[in-house]
């Protein structure tokens, strides 16, 4: 991809993002209506939309659709207006993040079982080490300096299969400007959502997000990965 694409990948983007956000918006409509009079939730999402189309252009390339985790910044570009919306609007950030959180598991869960089968299988196969390694090279290159960075770590078949350190946070890096750090340990609920949705037995104890100097994802064939709400549950601490 040259140098001028990268720049100009969000843009490009633009007009399916919003196509698809607005889906978004719409099956976010019967949530909000626990939280929120009904004639408070069109102009917030219509504002909601307008800041995220204002965000979209300022988002670090990291790879485009090389980089699986480009859709998780372009999430947060559109979270971040709407989080803000709702703080406004008197919510805590706990219902902040239990209202996200079971947004997302509605999401993944509803995937098909096809889909769930061959997402489960990759991520224990050689193939997904391969990958991981190679991302983890590439990452630490500083290719990208608003890009996530990562470090594979084996396992030993017992306590877990595989592992991988992330030591620095993509969306650390742009809500931090924001003054937004706040936000980011409810897209670290989004994990258990995904994980425990196509049956990838996931455990992690620490994240940047929480004051760490790394989060600890490991992974585990066997492993049952627990819900994400209520966050009391959980072997890491959430502050909400």
């Amino acid at each position: 991809m040259t140098h001028h694409n990268e720049e100009n990948y969000y843009l490009n983007l633009k007009p399916k993002l919003m196509k698809d956000f607005m889906n978004v918006e719409d099956s976010m409509k019967n949530m909000l209506v626990q939280y929120l009079d009904q004639s408070k939730i069109d102009p917030l999402l219509k504002e909601t939309r307008s800041q995220f189309e204002t965000l979209l252009p300022t988002l670090p390339y990291v790879g485009g659709e090389t980089n699986v985790l480009t859709d998780g910044l372009i999430m947060c570009a559109w979270c971040l207006p709407f989080f803000r919306a709702l703080e406004r609007e008197g919510l805590s950030l706990r219902e902040i993040a239990k209202i996200i959180y079971e947004k997302m598991e509605h999401d993944v869960e509803s995937k098909s079982a096809e889909k769930k089968r061959k997402v489960r299988e990759f991520y224990f196969s050689p193939s997904m080490r391969t990958v991981e390694i190679n991302r983890s090279k590439e990452t630490k290159s500083g290719k990208y300096p608003g890009d996530w960075v990562s470090e594979y770590v084996e396992g030993d078949g017992k306590t877990f299969d595989f592992g991988i350190d992330f030591t620095e946070c993509a969306i650390c890096k742009f809500l931090e400007p924001h003054d937004a750090l706040r936000y980011v340990p409810i897209f670290c609920l989004g994990d258990y959502a995904t994980y425990r949705a196509f049956g990838i037995g996931f455990r992690r104890t620490q994240t940047i997000a929480s004051g760490a100097s790394w989060c600890d994802f490991r992974f585990k064939k066997d492993w049952e990965t627990p819900r994400g709400w209520p966050t009391e549950e959980l072997e890491e601490k959430f502050f909400f």
